[in-house]
């Protein structure tokens, strides 16, 4: 049977004022200012207005692949679950410190007419002081999150001493449910898996200002409302082996392997009955003979069985591989 030729989106540039041209340096991309920060590079989104767009037919979208065989691009539970695709994956890139938030789980998405947002985190880069802010810290009392206490916290900018502030290294993995309180600090490119969600209620912004020299509006009210204590904040543990599907999560939004070839790996995708995504993390390879470099990303259709893996010049290449 012949393998299924992957699907390769154009990625979009999100600018933000933590942001830097960092992706735009890796992915050799040109024509933008000097002077423009980019924080995100999304790459394969669902999400209007940024919908993703073939690469070799930047009139065709996602969407477009969608409304053509549901089933054969989600997998038939995706297919009858989902009314649009699911998951968002990007990059992301930072110089500054994001601001302090927490998105809401799918219940209260709902009324919205959202998902929630559940995501996880693959370290890329990061410099030696480099640190993410992940939850309260375990000895947090309870009684924290009642939302009067909180929101004295936050208006007398007392909640430092609650934050898990946790210093973070290339390779390393967290697990951010909605309604944990987060942050992603200054120097670090990241690899970002979630629900397809744009919902983010900032709780404090460090008292910066953006490029027209005013704060950016938070969200007290709807935080409040998202937060919950997730006091279990551990890097998830895993030891890489060579071509070998290995688990990171596992949870009812998305499922992310690790994966790092030597050679040729052929992927068995036949009891996957979901659309799979591979972001390359590092080196170069081939998926199903397209090529694939650092830093890139494309998607293979439900119906895929294998995916023929093939690292380059006898070198290694790393993977994310998620499906739902």
């Amino acid at each position: 049977m012949p393998q299924e030729k992957p699907y390769i989106f154009e990625p979009y540039f999100k600018e933000a004022l933590w942001g830097n041209q960092r992706l735009l340096e890796i992915k050799k991309i040109k024509g933008f200012s000097p002077e423009i920060k980019i924080g995100e590079s999304w790459e394969i989104s669902g999400i209007k207005p940024h919908i993703s767009k073939l690469k070799d037919n930047n009139k065709k979208t996602l969407n477009d692949l969608l409304k053509k065989d549901k089933t054969g691009l989600l997998g038939i539970k995706n297919a009858q679950q989902y009314e649009n695709f699911p998951l968002l994956v990007k990059f992301l890139s930072t110089s500054d410190v994001l601001s302090l938030q927490v998105h809401p789980d799918d219940i209260m998405a709902s009324r919205f007419g959202s998902l929630g947002k559940t995501e996880m985190w693959y370290i890329m880069e990061a410099d030696e002081n480099a640190y993410v802010i992940d939850g309260f810290k375990k000895n947090t009392d309870l009684n924290l999150f009642e939302p009067n206490n909180l929101l004295q916290i936050i208006e007398k900018e007392d909640f430092e001493p609650y934050l898990n502030k946790i210093n973070v290294k290339k390779g390393d993995v967290i697990f951010i449910p909605a309604g944990k309180i987060h942050a992603i600090g200054p120097n670090i490119q990241l690899a970002e898996i979630q629900e397809a969600s744009d919902i983010t209620y900032r709780l404090f912004d460090w008292h910066r200002l953006d490029k027209n020299g005013k704060k950016r509006e938070l969200h007290l009210d709807l935080g409040l409302e998202a937060i919950k204590p997730h006091l279990d904040h551990e890097k998830i543990s895993y030891s890489p082996q060579i071509n070998q599907a290995v688990p990171l999560v596992k949870d009812r939004h998305f499922t992310c392997n690790f994966i790092e070839v030597e050679g040729c790996f052929l992927r068995d995708l036949s009891q996957i009955d979901s659309f799979v995504i591979y972001l390359c993390l590092e080196g170069e390879a081939s998926i199903n003979e397209e090529k694939i470099l650092t830093y890139h990303s494309f998607m293979l259709k439900a119906t895929s069985s294998t995916a023929e893996i093939k690292s380059f010049a006898g070198n290694k290449a790393k993977f994310l591989e998620v499906y739902v």
